[in-house]
């Protein structure tokens, strides 16, 4: 908007005029930092710009029927996984001021959408078995934007024993249950991810206490990450 010389208010931009629709934004860092408007007010004594400074920072914008945004992000921001998008709905020069539901995306070094892990675990503890096998068993929590999980993996940190990268399938339940098998008598580290692909997020570090004497019981450490 510009301040005319008598101080009032004189309308140069209306980004939500019209039918029902929706605008798409987009902002680098977190979803704090998607900018929703350029505010710009100009003294009176200078000429309106011409054409009038616009205070939509929109990338996309979209008018019903429609209901999807077919769009390009910079190419500037490809290899980047800290992008957030938001959509947001107008109608009659009035916008949603809603600012819930941001959206994280990361893209590969073409430009394409690759998947974001994204979620929380706790863990719950160790169950230790007779035969040199233990579980861990935690509870996930994805977040909504989070890809659909392909394993879980147990890397192995440190032990009696060398396990390398033990992968499960997701169970289909919030409690998962990760099955160590081989285990020799003695203290083992394992790195707990959840993994889309090749993406993988890290979920706590677990120590499993395997005793010489079988046992049904074992001492367990977690950090959640």
């Amino acid at each position: 908007m510009l301040f005319a010389r008598n101080r009032s208010i004189c309308l140069t931009n209306r980004p939500f005029e019209g039918s029902k629709g929706a605008k798409l934004y987009a902002g680098l860092g977190g979803p704090d930092q998607i900018p929703y408007r350029h505010h710009k007010i100009l003294d009176g004594r200078h000429p309106p710009l011409n054409p009038p400074a616009s205070n939509d920072t929109s990338i996309a914008t979209v008018v019903s029927p429609v209901n999807q945004f077919v769009t390009a992000l910079p190419a500037a921001w490809w290899g980047r996984d800290d992008i957030w998008l938001q959509v947001r709905t107008f109608e009659g020069d009035h916008e949603n001021e809603s600012i819930h539901g941001p959206r994280n995306v990361a893209l590969d070094g073409n430009g394409d959408v690759i998947g974001i892990v994204a979620g929380a675990a706790n863990v719950l503890g160790v169950d230790v078995g007779s035969t040199g096998s233990a579980t861990i068993r935690f509870v996930w929590t994805p977040e909504p934007n989070c890809a659909a999980l392909t394993d879980f993996a147990a890397v192995w940190l440190s032990g009696p024993s060398v396990l390398g990268t033990l992968l499960q399938a997701p169970s289909g339940s919030r409690i998962q249950a990760f099955l160590l098998t081989g285990l020799s008598a003695g203290t083992y580290s394992f790195r707990l991810e959840a993994r889309a692909g090749a993406v993988a997020l890290v979920l706590a570090t677990a120590n499993v206490v395997i005793p010489a004497v079988p046992s049904t019981t074992a001492t367990l450490t977690a950090v959640e990450h």
